[in-house]
């Protein structure tokens, strides 16, 4: 397994989601993006440097909450996207891309990560990316569903674990490749 050596600064990674995709939802009331989040953290920490992973939920809402979350943003080395519906219509969302591709320019796209919760079909600002899908069609309703979320089946918790594994590696890439850090076997 390949560790990625100490850096002078833990490298920081933003996450951007639309709230509604956080709300308790499934047979356990899960929060969606949280659960998440932690499980990206947890992955992580076997693998890198401990990175520092943003969420604007990690902000007292008093005060100059916009100032911070653009601090935050332009502070980020990655950002990750958590696509869905909900977050194509949210003007924070787009704000939030917005500051980060400002900042990056020309690497925007190398240090961007996508995880799509749900199905976008129309309106999608990613669709030339590299997305991680969170999603299946359900093949008696045709409907498509997040994983890990509705019946938690052993098949389903399984997929959504395998799909955290290779979010990690992403994520551990883009730390190393695109990010500059050393790794050593």
């Amino acid at each position: 397994m390949n560790k990625i050596k100490d850096s002078k600064e833990k490298q920081k990674i933003f996450v951007s989601y639309a709230h509604a995709d956080n709300q308790p939802f499934g047979i356990n009331n899960t929060k969606w993006v949280s659960k998440l989040v932690d499980d990206i953290r947890k992955a992580l920490k076997m693998e890198t440097k401990d990175p520092v992973i943003v969420t604007d939920h990690m902000f007292n809402k008093s005060g100059l909450l916009d100032n911070r979350i653009k601090e935050a943003v332009e502070q980020s080395s990655l950002f990750i996207a958590i696509v869905s519906k909900a977050y194509i219509k949210s003007s924070f969302c787009t704000r939030e891309r917005k500051i980060f591709e400002d900042k990056y320019k020309s690497e925007y796209d190398s240090r961007i990560i996508i995880v799509e919760k749900d199905e976008v079909a129309d309106g999608n600002p990613f669709e030339s990316h590299l997305r991680n899908i969170f999603w299946y069609t359900d093949s008696e309703s045709q409907r498509s569903r997040t994983l890990c979320l509705m019946t938690n089946t052993q098949a389903e918790v399984e997929e959504y674990y395998m799909k955290i594994n290779e979010l990690k590696i992403s994520i551990s890439e883009e730390l190393t490749d695109r990010i500059g850090l050393q790794v050593y076997a």
